[in-house]
C-alpha cells in the first residue's frame, strides 16, 4: 500500500490506518467475513488519500482488491463449510449479517470458474444461505423497465402464473408466484430463493436464461427469457416435421452441463423443456433441483420433492425408495437419466408417458412392476430406430445402478442419430440407375 510522503498529512493518514487495524483486530472469523466490504472501503479510502497527497503512489485498487478476493476467499469459505459450528453460526446470522455474507459469496461466484471446486463449494453455500435467510444477492434484483403484456397470464402452473412481458426491449417470461397469505409467503420464499439461486448461476446454451427477481410487479416473481416455441410438446404439435434428434441432443447437452456443476434437475418433463426462436430445446423450471454435495465438505443432506403432475417421468426409486434400499426419497444423477428417456418417448410420440392410464396410482403401479411405455414403431421415421430404442431401455432399467451416465448416453445417441441421418440422406438421393437412365434418355 502506498504511504504518503507529505509529512503534514502523514500523521492523520497513519491515525486512520491505525484505527482501522485496531478495529479489525477485534473481529472474530465470521465478523471479518461479514465486514469484508467495509474493510475494502477503508483500504480504498486510504489508497486514494495517499494518491491525493502524492500522485506517484497511484495504485489500481480494483485489480488489487480482485486479487485479494481470489487469494483470501477460498480458505474462509472452506473453513465455514467444513465446520458444523461455523455453519450453525452462519445460519443464525441476523438479516443484515446474512445479506453481507451472501454478497461476499456472490463476489466469489463471479471470479471462480464454473467447474472448479471453489465455485461448487461457494455455490452450495450461497444456495443454502439464501434459502435459510430468504434473501438473494442484490445483483439478482430487477426493479425497472419490467412490464407485462395482456390482461391474462400466458400460462398457469400449480403454484405460479407465467406472464409474457418486456424487460426493456427484451421479451421475457414473468413467473409470478401465487401467494394467498403472509404465512404462504414465508413458506414460498424458501423454495423461491433456492430455485432463483440455482437458476441464476447456470449459463449454458441449452438452459433457459434467467434474468433476475422482481418484487414490485408482483409480490414475488422470476424473470427469464421468453421462449418463442413454448414447451416442447406444444412446439412439436405445431411443427410435426421438426427434427427430433437435434432437440433430444439439445436436452442431453443441457442435462450433462447440470450434472457437471453438481446439479440434479429432478423434474425433467416436456412442460419444463422450452424451445427458443432458433428451434433449440432448453431446460427450464428449477424448482425441484438438488445440489449434490461432497460428504467431506458440506454438513447437509439433499432430499427430493415430488412435483404435481410429474409422476409419469419419475424414476422408480423416487416413487418407492425402500424397494431400492433407500431410507428416504433422494434425487440421483441417474434419476435425470431415467426421466430423460421418458422425455425422449414424449418427443417421439407427442404424448405423455403411460397416456393410457389416467390415474397416478395406475402409473405408479406400472413403473414399480417394471413396465415401461411401448416402442412406437411409427416413430422410426422420426429417428427412433431400434438402436435408439435400446439406448432408451438402458436408461430406464429397473435398477438405477445399471443406468448409464448422461455423457455415455450422449455418445451413443450422437452415433445412432448420425447413422440415421446418413440413411435418410442416402434414401433421399437419386439412385445411380435412375441417373444412368436419365442420361440415356437424354
Amino acid at each position: 500500500m502506498a504511504v504518503p510522503t507529505d509529512f503534514v498529512n502523514l500523521p492523520r493518514w497513519i491515525d486512520k490506518l491505525y484505527n482501522g487495524l485496531k478495529k479489525w483486530a477485534t473481529w472474530d472469523f465470521l465478523t471479518a467475513i461479514v465486514e469484508w466490504e467495509s474493510c475494502c472501503d477503508i483500504i480504498v479510502e486510504l489508497s486514494e488519500d495517499a494518491e491525493s497527497i502524492n500522485p506517484k503512489h497511484k495504485i489500481n485498487m480494483d485489480k488489487e482488491l480482485e486479487e485479494l478476493v481470489i487469494r483470501d476467499l477460498v480458505d474462509p469459505i472452506q473453513a465455514v463449510v467444513s465446520s458444523k459450528r461455523k455453519m450453525d453460526a452462519v445460519m443464525e446470522f441476523e438479516e443484515s449479517e446474512a445479506e453481507a455474507f451472501i454478497e461476499y459469496l456472490h463476489r466469489g461466484m463471479g471470479i471462480f470458474t464454473a467447474k472448479s471446486d471453489e465455485y461448487r463449494t461457494t455455490f452450495h453455500l450461497i444456495r443454502k444461505l439464501c434459502a435459510h435467510h430468504r434473501c438473494w444477492p442484490k445483483a439478482f434484483s430487477i426493479s425497472k423497465n419490467l412490464t407485462t403484456v395482456g390482461k391474462q397470464p400466458a400460462g398457469s402452473g400449480s403454484f405460479a402464473d407465467v406472464w409474457e412481458g418486456n424487460y426493456g426491449k427484451q421479451a421475457v417470461a414473468v413467473k409470478a408466484i401465487r401467494i394467498a397469505s403472509s404465512g404462504d409467503l414465508q413458506t414460498m420464499m424458501k423454495s423461491f430463493c433456492k430455485e432463483a439461486v440455482v437458476w441464476k448461476y447456470l449459463t449454458h446454451p441449452n438452459v433457459v436464461p434467467f434474468l433476475g427477481i422482481n418484487t414490485t410487479l408482483f409480490k414475488l416473481c422470476m424473470v427469464s427469457k421468453w421462449m418463442e416455441g413454448g414447451d416442447i410438446r406444444s412446439y412439436l404439435n405445431e411443427k410435426p416435421d421438426a427434427y427430433r434428434p437435434d432437440l433430444i441432443l439439445d436436452i442431453a447437452y443441457g442435462v450433462k452441463y447440470l450434472h457437471s456443476v453438481g446439479i440434479v434437475h429432478g423434474d425433467l418433463k416436456g412442460l419444463n423443456i422450452l424451445v427458443d426462436e432458433n428451434s433449440h430445446a432448453c431446460i427450464g423450471d428449477f424448482g425441484l433441483t438438488s445440489v449434490k454435495y461432497e460428504s467431506t465438505s458440506m454438513n447437509m443432506a439433499t432430499l427430493a420433492s415430488v412435483s404435481p403432475g410429474s409422476l409419469r417421468w419419475m424414476a422408480p426409486e423416487m416413487l418407492d425408495p425402500e424397494s431400492f434400499d433407500m431410507e428416504i426419497t433422494t434425487t440421483l444423477v441417474e434419476s435425470d437419466v431415467y426421466s430423460f428417456a421418458m422425455v425422449m418417448w414424449e418427443i417421439f410420440t407427442t404424448q405423455v408417458p403411460f397416456a393410457e392410464f389416467r390415474m397416478d396410482a395406475q402409473v405408479m403401479n406400472q413403473v414399480l412392476n417394471g413396465n415401461r411405455p411401448p416402442q412406437p414403431k411409427s416413430a422410426a421415421k422420426l429417428g427412433l430406430t431400434d438402436e435408439v430404442w435400446e439406448i432408451m431401455e438402458d436408461c430406464w432399467k429397473t435398477k438405477w445402478s445399471k443406468w448409464p451416465k448422461i455423457s455415455k448416453v450422449i455418445d451413443w445417441l450422437e452415433y445412432e442419430f448420425d447413422e440415421f441421418e446418413k440413411q435418410n440422406s442416402a434414401s433421399d438421393a437419386p439412385s445411380s440407375e435412375a441417373e444412368d437412365s436419365s442420361d440415356e434418355d437424354a
